[in-house]
């Protein structure tokens, strides 16, 4: 079983139990989704001796009120490096841009302060 699917299992098993469902009312759940699913469905996808569709995957995200991504979380995911250099550049641009912004707003109030005697009256 490949480590995104083991997450998603273990992550659908911790939603179940929190929100202190049955397999059998999350099934009538998916049912409702339009998935002819049973509690053997779950108990199968629960053991990893059954695997979902995406569609099914969403569904269950649904039926748990969460995001698909909250369910695959913890998933480790090979991004190749290349992509990582991307988006650290990314990143930074950001960060550099908002402390531009934020030394701009702190001395347009300063600029204020001084022109108005502090904007108080």
């Amino acid at each position: 079983m490949r480590p995104i699917e083991v997450a998603f299992r273990q992550n659908a098993i911790s939603a179940r139990q929190q929100m202190g469902l049955s397999q059998r009312q999350v099934a009538k759940r998916m049912e409702a989704h339009g998935h002819g699913w049973h509690q053997t469905t779950l108990s199968r996808i629960e053991k990893g001796e059954r695997g979902v569709s995406l569609g099914e995957a969403a569904d269950l995200a649904d039926v748990f009120g969460v995001r698909l991504a909250d369910l695959i979380g913890d998933c480790p995911v090979d991004v190749p490096p290349a992509v990582q250099d991307a988006r650290l550049q990314g990143f930074r641009e950001c960060a550099d841009r908002v402390h531009r912004a934020l030394e701009f707003g702190e001395q347009e109030l300063r600029a204020l302060s001084h022109a108005g005697g502090g904007g108080r009256g």
